[in-house]
């Protein structure tokens, strides 16, 4: 049976993400179709990635990931298929898919398509895909290889003292997740106390939990999620509308017992 993903930015409030659906479901019976996420923030191909990122390598063989954030492109630019670790990718030419893997090891091809792109995940990503179900063949849709654009990642600024990450996806729990992995966090510590501002220096936190109920409810808490990244959460709370943290937002680590506990220079609050 094939399997289809649908990562978008269109909304589970509009029909965007339905009527792409049931154009699969009308042309391809017995088609498994499983949403990843309809809810990204429009056109933030980073909060798209790391969606895309932490869950692609659980599907199956063969299973086509559809990539609708941002997908709305100017005319010069290309529509891809592309093939890595047995798993096929369709989108837009944005730099998205470059934040997942590596592109360089993927075969990729444009996207052959006269059509006038107002809808690409429908008009141009559906049909792609049930090409490459009935053929089972990448080239069906398009015969030149391509590289795919890349764009550059907004990295943690790390300092001996600091770590200031800013936020690169809110979850469906409200919970934020940083742009600082657990190797970077637990290198630039050094076994020393911390402290992780959250939107303000009034509120921070001073440890790492193993889960969201080591501290009482209501309580702030961080933890390093399944991909290791640093997560920031109220237990049975929101944190990010309680702290108005959103995607970009930036977030300061503090390493104490350190010759610049107080950095004047690049402090933010």
């Amino acid at each position: 049976m094939p399997v289809i993903t649908l990562l978008t930015d269109c909304s589970n409030n509009d029909y965007y993400a339905a009527a792409v659906k049931g154009h699969f479901m009308t042309s391809c019976p017995g088609i498994s179709i499983i949403d990843i996420d309809n809810s990204i923030q429009q056109h933030n191909i980073e909060s798209g990635a790391y969606a895309l990122k932490s869950c692609y390598r659980y599907f199956p063989d063969n299973t086509i990931h559809i990539i609708g954030v941002g997908s709305v492109i100017n005319k010069n630019s290309n529509h891809y298929a592309a093939f890595y670790n047995k798993q096929y990718f369709i989108g837009a030419d944005n730099g998205l898919l470059d934040m997942v893997f590596d592109t360089s090891k993927a075969m990729i091809v444009k996207i052959d398509s006269q059509t006038n792109n107002n809808f690409p995940e429908l008009e141009v990503f559906a049909p792609a895909a049930l090409k490459i179900i009935d053929t089972g063949n990448l080239l069906s849709v398009g015969n030149k290889n391509i590289k795919l654009k890349r764009v550059l990642k907004v990295e943690p600024i790390v300092e001996n003292d600091y770590i200031l990450g800013h936020v690169e996806y809110i979850d469906t729990y409200n919970n934020a997740i940083i742009n600082v992995t657990k190797e970077l966090f637990e290198r630039t510590a050094n076994y020393r106390n911390f402290k992780i501002f959250v939107n303000s220096k009034h509120y921070s936190i001073n440890k790492i939990s193993a889960n969201y109920n080591d501290v009482p409810d209501g309580e702030l808490v961080a933890i390093f999620n399944n991909n290791n990244m640093l997560e920031l959460a109220m237990n049975r709370a929101e944190i990010s509308t309680m702290f108005s943290l959103e995607t970009g937002k930036t977030v300061r680590i503090e390493f104490i017992n350190s010759n610049r506990d107080h950095d004047e220079g690049t402090k933010l609050f």
